[in-house]
């Protein structure tokens, strides 16, 4: 009533026609308005800046890159003057070297640590420390070549001791091959004393070993200067396994007979099968 209050001063055909106008304009809006599209947000749609890595690679490269292979260990075999040769062990150690008298064998425990020159590093001192429970530095006195043999303590395989040539620095020139031809026959050196080790199996003595263990010759040995030790396949002394490694694959009973002041093996032969056969081998390594 208000509205048709204010348009009392209009006729009813304006009235009519101004009804007509704003309804077109309102239809021409709506048709507008459906043919709009979207403006799209620039600034909510963004790149991301960082890439974390993902799996799959979905790009492999052509050509595979080639890897250097790593070098082969090399064993040290040559110590040069004042030059230290470290061993590290975690069990105890007993060491020998064969022949005596080229190297000199220091026995430490670990950690420690150790200023010098080491056969594996550069040309300067340096420090080093090293952590294991066993340390064995050896140095060598005198030019030549001898086998360091390791030993752990309370060994029972053959397969854990360690043995390794060395070749102390300053040697003298080898001698140029020997031509083919017919080898003269070597003088048997003889020495004064012997050091005989007989490596057997105790629980099949033969008898004849029996009776050469019990005869008045076997006993006289020792009263002559030399060393006599009998070792059982199965010892795990020190010695006994040393001789078991110096007879190699020969039969048992076996004899390693060493001179006994220089350590030196003479021979490595069956046990004699009597007392006859055992004078004759005495003699001819002492020469009486």
């Amino acid at each position: 009533m208000h509205i048709l209050a204010q348009l009392g001063g209009y006729s009813f055909d304006r009235i009519a026609l101004a009804i007509v106008v704003l309804a077109l304009l309102a239809s021409s809006l709506v048709a507008c308005a459906d043919d709009l599209k979207p403006i799209p947000d620039h600034i909510a749609v963004k790149e991301p800046a960082i890439h974390l890595p993902f799996t799959p690679v979905l790009i492999e490269p052509d050509t595979p890159i080639p890897r250097p292979e790593p070098p082969t260990p090399t064993t040290i075999s040559t110590i040069e003057k004042g030059q230290l040769y470290v061993v590290e062990s975690s069990v105890g150690l007993i060491s020998l070297q064969s022949p005596e008298g080229f190297l000199n064998v220091v026995t430490a425990k670990g950690p420690m640590s150790v200023y010098g020159l080491f056969v594996d590093g550069g040309k300067r001192p340096e420090l080093r420390t090293y952590k294991s429970e066993n340390i064995l530095i050896v140095t060598g006195i005198k030019p030549g070549k001898t086998e360091l043999i390791l030993i752990p303590v309370g060994v029972t395989e053959q397969d854990a001791i360690v043995r390794q040539v060395l070749t102390v620095s300053g040697e003298g020139p080898q001698p140029p091959p020997v031509p083919p031809g017919p080898t003269p026959p070597v003088p048997q050196p003889t020495v004064k004393h012997l050091s005989i080790a007989v490596i057997e199996d105790v629980l099949r003595i033969t008898p004849d070993a029996a009776i050469l263990f019990a005869s008045r010759q076997w006993a006289a040995l020792p009263d002559a200067g030399h060393d006599v030790m009998r070792y059982d396949k199965t010892t795990s002394e020190p010695s006994g396994l040393q001789a078991i490694q110096d007879a190699g694959s020969v039969t048992l009973p076996v004899m390693v007979i060493r001179d006994k002041d220089s350590r030196l093996i003479l021979k490595t032969v069956p046990l004699p099968k009597d007392v006859a056969a055992l004078d004759v081998l005495v003699k001819s390594l002492t020469g009486g």
